[in-house]
């Protein structure tokens, strides 16, 4: 009787964090510091329309703002070296019309050094109504701060903005309306004290209506959005808004360490990932996402061919394949092979491998499945490996330190022996 094929698995551990937050006290039914929106854009959205944002349709065409390589809301309004204009984008409707008292954060810096000088974040208020108002935080040639409008904050002393190569220096601007008048802006430069403005009296009422951004005569990334209940809190609490993760992007979160060959019973091919622990410890709250399975998938390269390996993938008559869960719905299968500083290390063993499969490639693939805020699935796969077990036990004996008993030895040399035979 033919012997089938078997596999063996190790289990990581995933350590799933919650976040208990307190109210500080009551307002219109929402704690100080309740979170109304909060979108990090840095890997959880594909679009501006993922994050609930809309461009306002009297922009200039040539205004562009999307998901940019590094993950960040990129908004232009340059065209070559020639400012623009504002880039306007319009946040969801999450602030109750009701709650007169917000604070409106963004972090944020500017990307094209030859510009900045004159560029502005501006933090708007009451889209939609009669006399919409604006908050704007620019940074001008002489390295001032300044709010301008119908009403001004006051002048600041200078801060540098300048990195070393590249970028500006990321800006956190805190907008807070008080009592529905623009009232307060904290502004903190990286590495530097924050930055407290207070408003000039009279100060500028604004209406109930969608809050919107102005970016304008440079170009930024932005790397998150806050919408908050009050203002001076100390804490963040309540809800966050997952509902604006959609399509939350994870990167590769895969280390592939290696193939070795088991040597006690039961022996085989053995193949080690690692993944890492900021993806085990995702969750669906902070991050968009949270990780329900993981493991690995394998099967002959003769009986699959070329194309690429999925955990739905027709394999075909042979069907010489494996499925190895090493984690799955708060279940553990197996023991933990390793834990370092960055993630998991665990492993898949094909056993039971035929004498005329001995030369034979295998291939394997790391995978695992995330849930998104929303409840949709995704899968994210490490690049496919492959090898034979006689190739590795030929990288085995040509090591002269292998550590291998007798019995070990004469395991991996029967290996070199039949095939060569």
């Amino acid at each position: 009787m033919k012997k089938k094929l078997s596999i063996l698995s190790a289990a990581l551990v995933v350590c799933l964090f919650a976040v208990q937050t307190i109210p500080i006290f009551a307002t219109n039914g929402y704690s100080e510091g309740h979170v109304f929106y909060n979108q990090d854009f840095k890997n959880t959205v594909h679009s501006i329309e993922d994050a609930g944002l809309t461009l306002d349709p009297k922009n200039n065409a040539k205004y562009r703002c999307f998901i940019n390589n590094n993950g960040y809301l990129d908004a232009r309004s340059m065209d070559g070296d020639a400012p623009l204009g504002y880039n306007r984008f319009i946040l969801p409707d999450v602030v109750p019309a009701d709650i007169s008292t917000f604070t409106v954060e963004a972090t944020f810096r500017f990307t094209n050094p030859e510009c900045y000088n004159h560029g502005g974040m501006i933090f708007g208020f009451g889209y939609g109504s009669d006399k919409p108002q604006d908050c704007n935080i620019r940074y001008n040639n002489d390295g001032k701060f300044d709010k301008f409008g119908d009403k001004a904050l006051s002048k600041v002393s200078s801060q540098l903005l300048a990195s070393e190569n590249g970028p500006s220096k990321w800006i956190t601007a805190k907008v807070s309306i008080e009592n529905y008048q623009i009232s307060q802006a904290i502004v903190i430069v990286e590495g530097n004290e924050p930055i407290t403005l207070e408003a000039l009296e009279p100060k500028t009422t604004v209406n109930p209506g969608r809050l919107f951004i102005m970016q304008g005569y440079t170009d930024v990334e932005i790397s998150s959005i806050k919408v908050v209940n009050g203002m001076n809190y100390s804490t963040y609490s309540g809800e966050y808004a997952i509902k604006f993760y959609y399509n939350p992007v994870i990167s590769n979160p895969f280390e592939y360490i290696g193939f070795s060959i088991r040597t006690v019973d039961p022996q085989g091919l053995r193949v080690k990932y690692e993944i890492s622990q900021e993806t085990l410890n995702a969750s669906k709250e902070v991050d968009g996402y949270e990780v329900i399975e993981y493991g690995a998938i394998l099967t002959q390269e003769k009986s699959f061919g070329d194309e690429t390996l999925f955990l739905d993938s027709d394999f075909g008559e042979l069907n010489n394949t494996g499925k190895v869960i090493i984690w799955q719905n708060g279940k553990y299968h197996g023991n933990i092979f390793a834990q370092t500083e960055d993630g998991m290390v665990y492993t898949a063993v094909l056993t039971n491998i035929r004498d005329e499969n001995l030369n034979e490639s295998y291939l394997f693939r790391a995978y695992c499945i995330v849930e998104t805020a929303l409840g949709d699935k995704s899968v994210i796969y490490s690049d496919v490996n492959k090898t034979s077990i006689y190739d590795i036990a030929k990288q085995v004996l040509s090591d002269t330190e292998h550590g291998l008993n007798e019995e070990q030895l004469a395991y991996v040399e029967g290996i070199i022996n039949k095939v060569e035979s």
